[in-house]
């Protein structure tokens, strides 16, 4: 049974179109039956040619990109988590009434705006995941991929429901990295890419919720050594998720050559 490589869903194997989005599926079909019959090799990296962007190449294309911001991501929690520990010394001293106020607000505004880049990173980033990780489950199903749990779709939209997100889109992630692997190499960092990110956020709310609403000066020197924390396992967790989806992409391009490359 062929699979629309746009949204994922199954399709008869007489239908010319698919029945969810309207992707041509005779036009892929032939571009995938000419790779397979030999007539115009490719050479290994290059993308199947199918229509809009069937196949290996636009996986490739946003993983480098994801990579690259989650590479800044990596980057930014670090100075954040540097430009806290400088506000933790700066509250210290005020405590001790060796610092001046002045001091602590210009450091304040410095993290404020690192924040205000990151909460703008942070958008960018998940859209382009979600992309990637949209366009890279669906090429399972080019890969004769079955018994998958999770439709592109659902592995994108699990990200939004509440409480399931905590579970379902490691789940999704990891069906996808086993499946485009051989035979799930490195899917533990799948495992500690996601405890990770749990940590972080858990850690994120409890800083927020230890500064309160009018917080003393002790409170917010605690906040802070929380905030630090955070920042460094986000640092960490963007270096194992740029590793998570390495292991995809590449695997998915192993796989590509290996069913499609006709050979020199």
């Amino acid at each position: 049974m062929p699979f629309c490589s746009q949204c994922g869903s199954a399709a008869s194997d007489e239908a010319k179109f698919c029945s969810s989005c309207g992707t041509d599926l005779t036009i892929e079909a032939a571009a995938v039956q000419e790779v397979l019959q030999g007539r115009g090799p490719i050479p290994l990296g290059q993308e199947v040619v199918a229509a809009r962007g069937v196949g290996i190449g636009s996986v490739r294309a946003r993983s480098a990109l994801l990579r690259g911001l989650l590479g800044l991501v990596a980057i930014l929690a670090v100075a954040t988590a540097i430009s806290t520990r400088v506000e933790i010394e700066v509250l210290e001293r005020i405590e001790a009434s060796t610092g001046s106020e002045a001091e602590a607000h210009a450091n304040h505004l410095r993290r404020g705006a690192l924040m205000s880049v990151g909460s703008l990173l942070f958008v960018a980033t998940g859209i382009t995941w979600l992309m990637w990780q949209h366009k890279a489950h669906a090429n399972l199903r080019l890969f004769g991929a079955r018994d998958l749990r999770f439709t592109p779709g659902w592995g994108v939209g699990w990200w939004f429901i509440p409480f399931a997100n905590v579970v379902q889109p490691v789940r999704a992630v990891a069906e996808l990295h086993r499946h485009s692997t051989a035979g799930g190499r490195g899917l533990a960092r799948v495992g500690w890419w996601w405890t990770f990110w749990l940590a972080q956020a858990a850690l994120a709310i409890a800083a927020t919720a230890l500064a309160g609403d009018a917080p003393a000066v002790a409170d917010l020197i605690t906040s802070d050594y929380v905030s630090v924390t955070s920042d460094l396992v986000n640092a960490a967790g963007a270096i194992l998720a740029i590793a998570v989806v390495h292991d995809i992409t590449t695997g998915q391009q192993a796989r590509a050559a290996e069913r499609w490359v006709t050979p020199a």
